[in-house]
């Protein structure tokens, strides 16, 4: 109960009613503070979707992963080639890493060719590449949604020749028994000095995982592989 002092003091009055009003207006403050952050927050996240589907969706063709073969060719260009793709542009590349386009490289023309999904925060995406003189290499980008950007880029397939030496390799991406997408790797490399007599030739397998620990070597065991997969390592050596 207030004493007739503070009752009859006008001066205390008008103290005790602007505190009260500035603690309310902080109180109000606060929670509209906190319901704008949280609209940022959500926006943030709509526009990182945005972002997503705005340039991937109807740029690379989307496929699903059972058994897929992944090769290279001197005739990239040729409109029938599996991996040919839509060519990038700069603003596309700029979710890529800086060698991808940035112009001090010189080699920045990239295109895009097939996604699949690999979990619910990342995407696959096959992309053709600047190889060693022409766009040859065909390369998978780790897409990470959440960050809206590419996080890693592998090599699946190329050709190459030149003086003597020659490299091809090639790839399958494919889903094993559980379920989890996994890459088998065939590279195959020769070199023969000009007009000498000695021919060195190499052939390798590597089992690699896609989906559970990104890139991480199975097997490195290349007679093991060919046993284990002969119809894959079949129409990869092939070439």
């Amino acid at each position: 109960m207030k004493s007739d002092t503070q009752k009859n003091n006008p001066i205390l009055n008008k103290l005790t009613a602007v505190l009260f009003l500035s603690v309310a207006v902080f109180f109000i403050a606060q929670g509209c503070s906190e319901k704008s952050d949280k609209a940022k927050e959500i926006g943030a996240t709509e526009q990182s979707d945005n972002s997503y589907y705005s340039w991937i969706e109807g740029l690379f063709q989307e496929i699903t992963i059972d058994q897929f073969y992944v090769f290279s060719s001197f005739d990239f260009d040729n409109e029938n080639f599996k991996f040919k793709g839509q060519r990038m542009t700069g603003e596309q590349l700029i979710s890529f890493p800086e060698e991808c386009w940035n112009p001090s490289t010189e080699r920045t023309i990239y295109s895009a060719c097939y996604k699949f999904k690999i979990d619910e925060f990342k995407m696959g995406l096959i992309i053709r590449a600047p190889g060693e003189y022409e766009q040859t290499s065909i390369q998978l980008a780790l897409f990470d949604l959440k960050k809206d950007r590419v996080i890693d880029i592998v090599y699946l397939a190329d050709v190459f020749g030149d003086a003597g030496e020659t490299l091809n390799y090639s790839s399958y991406l494919f889903k094993n028994e559980k379920d989890n997408i996994q890459l088998l790797k065939y590279s195959h490399t020769s070199f023969q000095e000009i007009d000498g007599p000695e021919f060195t030739e190499d052939h390798s397998y590597h089992l690699l995982d896609v989906s559970s620990n990104w890139m991480d070597t199975i097997s490195a065991d290349s007679s093991y592989l060919m046993s284990k997969y002969p119809k894959m390592i079949n129409q990869l050596t092939s070439l």
